[in-house]
């Protein structure tokens, strides 16, 4: 039994060792909020969505009703949770570190972390990428193109990144 605990206490606390700067208490997404992503991505062609630290996978399920989405966890817990409760065909969770993922088919990045999460990631994103954040603004490489709600931007990845 202790055994079986202490694995549980090393894969919870997993992704707080790999990126202590990137692990925040989970960032519920409001309600307003998830329904206004929800109404403004029905309005774009078939895409796919991208995002990162989905948790629970709750966001990204109810994203992709109609487009293609792709959740990335980092801790194996709450990953296997999402994958084994996913019951949309159209979503995949991957157990993967967001920070090297391979971004070049993503159009739409929604993305609910940190900060020092966001700076990291804006650079590995492909212009023209849509990312839509909450609670935490990108500070550079992206043109923030709207503040619907009170703590959610959308934002446009800049045309032309520094070589």
């Amino acid at each position: 039994m202790a055994l079986v605990f202490l694995l549980f206490v090393i894969l919870l606390l997993y992704p707080i060792l790999r990126h202590p700067w990137t692990c925040v208490a989970a960032i519920p997404s409001r309600k307003a909020h998830r329904k206004w992503i929800q109404t403004y991505l029905r309005n774009l062609p078939d895409t796919v969505v991208i995002e990162p630290g989905s948790g629970w996978g709750g966001m990204i399920s109810s994203l992709s009703s109609k487009h293609e989405g792709t959740g990335l966890e980092l801790s194996p817990l709450v990953w296997l949770y999402s994958k084994l409760t996913n019951k949309r065909r159209n979503v995949r969770y991957l157990l993967r570190d967001a920070l090297t993922y391979d971004y070049t088919r993503s159009e739409v990045v929604v993305v609910f972390m940190t900060k020092e999460f966001m700076d990291k990631l804006i650079p590995k994103l492909k212009p023209h990428t849509l990312v839509i954040s909450s609670y935490f603004k990108a500070e550079t490489g992206a043109i923030l193109i709207d503040t619907p709600l009170p703590n959610l931007y959308v934002y446009r990845i800049a045309g032309i990144k520094p070589v």
